[in-house]
């Protein structure tokens, strides 16, 4: 082929077979080892063949000695059990339990079914969090505070969240693993309880630590906190970590 000047190269390639399939050249040898590969030259083009490729042209030929292509051999193979000769159905082991991933609606959290067979009214994301109604966000709502849709950043679970209460008012223990520190940035404290030295403009002005740092009386608001720790109206109500703290929500 060389001598003719022909641009075609078998290569001989190690790679694996699935069982089902074995390995033939045309002399009808079966279980060969390596694999036939048919290039237009005698070096790897991607870099997945590399490793696959022979490292010379006197291996290339041991190779193609005992290389062929792959045939099937028409023995089933077990999905239950794994082993050739018999299918699923006539398994005689006891039938091996697969879990199936369960699918989960964005729309309404509920399981079994997806958004677009979800029966359940449609939630604009982009919609007020407190009226429902697009054009605007919650805290450029005009109407009354509907309690049924403020979100606790305190006690909501994972990819939902439990409505009906401020983090503030929630009775449950304070959950320190959302609290992200304003002067270290790590979690699970605030700013009064961070052991490493305050920098920036988190010392002494008691506005980079949201006004609970040095100076306790104020926050970045514009308002005062009162001694019980409540926040002024009009903070979002997962911004209350308190002492320096920020509550991450998981949205």
């Amino acid at each position: 082929m060389r001598e003719e000047n022909f641009k075609v190269y078998l290569i001989g390639l190690d790679k694996e077979i699935a069982d089902c399939h074995t390995l033939i050249n045309l002399q009808g040898k079966l279980n060969c080892k390596f694999v036939v590969g048919y290039y237009f030259g005698d070096k790897p083009q991607r870099p997945n063949l590399k490793e696959r490729w022979p490292q010379s042209s006197e291996e290339n030929l041991k190779r193609l000695a005992d290389a062929g292509i792959p045939l099937d051999r028409q023995i089933p193979k077990c999905v239950n059990c794994g082993q050739m000769g018999h299918g699923s159905r006539a398994c005689p082991d006891e039938r091996s339990v697969v879990e199936k991933v369960e699918v989960k609606c964005v729309n309404c959290n509920g399981m079994g079914h997806r958004a677009r067979d979800c029966t359940e009214k449609r939630i604009d994301k982009f919609s007020c969090r407190n009226c429902g109604e697009e054009g605007h966000i919650s805290k450029e709502c005009d109407k009354p505070r509907n309690l049924d849709t403020v979100t606790c950043r305190n006690c909501e679970e994972a990819f939902f969240a439990v409505v009906g209460h401020y983090s503030r008012d929630c009775t449950k223990k304070k959950d320190w693993t959302k609290v992200q520190c304003n002067n270290c940035k790590e979690m699970g404290h605030t700013v009064r309880r961070c052991p490493k030295p305050v920098e920036g403009e988190n010392a002494g002005d008691g506005f980079g630590d949201y006004g609970f740092g040095n100076n306790p009386g104020y926050d970045d608001m514009g308002g005062s906190r009162k001694d019980d720790g409540a926040f002024p109206e009009g903070t979002p109500s997962w911004m209350n970590a308190g002492d320096g703290g920020t509550t991450v929500p998981t949205w």
